[in-house]
């Protein structure tokens, strides 16, 4: 079967889907119930949110210019020789940090963890898809790249 007539069961849309859900549950109950807050000081704060979105531009804008994953040599250029998952983590970490830093909410801290599973959910349907069509390659990237965090190529 050609390349092309192969679909890659992309993670995105139903992740994007769970975590406005979890984001919109979270602000409701931040607004609606009685919930510990924390408070940092502006200009920390306006520090921390700046950083968040400065590192995760720099991870977007690198995962979008490393290119399309079409061979083995192609696999591990850019941000992809670090980490599979660059957007998705992404995502993940930083838009849920940012957005807790933002509202002050210790609540979406509590959320990273569920965010994180449900993503990991997603993320191994997606892979099972990739291998289904690069094969030995893509299990062979997999095994030299990990999933979220480049702790392993040190």
């Amino acid at each position: 079967m050609a390349l092309e007539n192969k679909k890659i069961k992309k993670a995105y849309p139903e992740g994007l889907l769970t975590t406005t859900a979890i984001f919109s549950l979270c602000w409701f109950l931040e607004n609606n119930l009685d919930y510990r807050n924390y408070t940092i000081n502006q200009p920390w704060k306006n520090i921390i949110l700046f950083l968040l979105v400065l590192e995760a531009s720099i991870i977007f804008f690198w995962a979008f210019t490393s290119g399309p994953q079409r061979s083995k040599t192609q696999l591990s250029i850019g941000v992809y020789s670090f980490m599979r998952n660059p957007v998705y983590f992404t995502i993940i970490f930083h838009a849920t940090l940012f957005s807790s830093v933002l509202m002050g909410s210790l609540l979406f801290l509590c959320v990273v963890p569920l965010q994180y599973a449900v993503w990991l959910r997603l993320i191994r349907r997606e892979e099972q898809s990739l291998v289904g069509i690069y094969g030995q390659e893509y299990l062979d990237y997999m095994l030299a790249v990990p999933r979220f965090f480049p702790w392993r190529r040190l």
